[in-house]
């Protein structure tokens, strides 16, 4: 497990490593493209079961949505929260390595079995994690934005 300075912020993270904005756009972006490429992976694997039940597709793909926020947050915090302890960014990282696996497998389960009451379960279940995250985004944003680069 890395070890995170708990007096570090990501802002001092950054220029340690190295880290341009332009490098955490790159960033940002290709691994956005990489989640894209995945998921349009496994629509070619579950596009025949579209037919007998259309919310195959959507648990096939349900983890990369939650894989999508946790990182879209993880850059926001590297690129807008330059004040943010770099803990704080490590975590969003265990949390979305923790999530989307559990997330994978149950889908796999559910495709499987295919009762819509599962597919339903699933779907209540994606979307409380869903809030959950944009809750601890919203909440990460009030506590470490930079109040000098707020507009007047």
């Amino acid at each position: 497990m890395p070890h995170w300075s708990m007096s570090m912020t990501v802002g001092e993270s950054n220029m340690e490593h190295g880290l341009s904005r332009s490098s955490l756009w790159k960033r940002a972006i290709f691994l956005q493209l990489f989640f894209f490429a995945m998921a349009g992976l496994a629509y070619v694997f579950y596009r025949k079961d579209i037919a007998r039940n259309p919310w195959c597709l959507f648990v096939a793909e349900a983890w990369f949505l939650y894989l999508t926020l946790c990182h879209v947050i993880e850059r926001y915090v590297s690129l807008f929260l330059p004040l943010a302890p770099v803990a704080t960014r490590g975590g969003l990282i265990v949390v979305a390595c923790i999530g989307a696996p559990p997330l994978m497998v149950v889908g796999v389960v559910v495709i499987h079995n295919g009762h819509t009451a599962a597919f339903i379960a699933f779907g209540c279940t994606l979307a409380v994690a869903l809030a959950v995250l944009l809750v601890v985004w919203i909440r990460l944003d009030r506590t470490f934005r930079a109040v000098d680069h707020l507009p007047s």
